[in-house]
């Protein structure tokens, strides 16, 4: 096995990489389920259904107004168009996967506690196939 260290994930959007800003990335991908079940059983049965992906960034505010995290995902958001999104979970070493998808900014929100830092999120919906290739 090959263990990695969450420090090394990479993101981009487009050609521009969050990944200075980044301090979480959480990734999923789920399947609809159709449920089959008829009279006369005991258990719910089903079949599969279509894939649905998605990213959730989070990381420290830089307010920046031309080049910060959240002008660079306020733009994506507001243009209407999907863009390309690049993960990279392990970081883009040799032989490690990365998820690749065309998407689109559904969210962008930050925080700011009285004693932590500024901090933003934003959550990614995937729009089409998710494709993982190893490095």
């Amino acid at each position: 096995m090959a263990f990695r260290h969450g420090r090394n994930a990479q993101f981009f959007i487009g050609s521009t990489e969050l990944t200075a800003y980044l301090d979480t990335a959480d990734q999923s991908i789920d399947q609809d389920m159709a449920e089959t079940t008829t009279f006369g059983q005991n258990y719910k049965t089903y079949i599969a259904g279509l894939l649905n992906g998605g990213l959730s960034i989070s990381g420290s505010y830089d307010g920046t107004a031309s080049t910060g995290p959240i002008a660079v995902l306020r733009s994506v958001q507001t243009g209407g168009t999907a863009w390309t999104m690049k993960y990279f979970p392990g970081g883009s070493a040799t032989g490690q996967i990365q998820d690749s998808f065309s998407g689109f900014v559904s969210n962008v929100s930050y925080s700011a506690p009285v004693g932590d830092k500024v901090s933003f999120s934003a959550t990614i919906q995937a729009s089409g196939t998710v494709t993982t290739t190893t490095l």
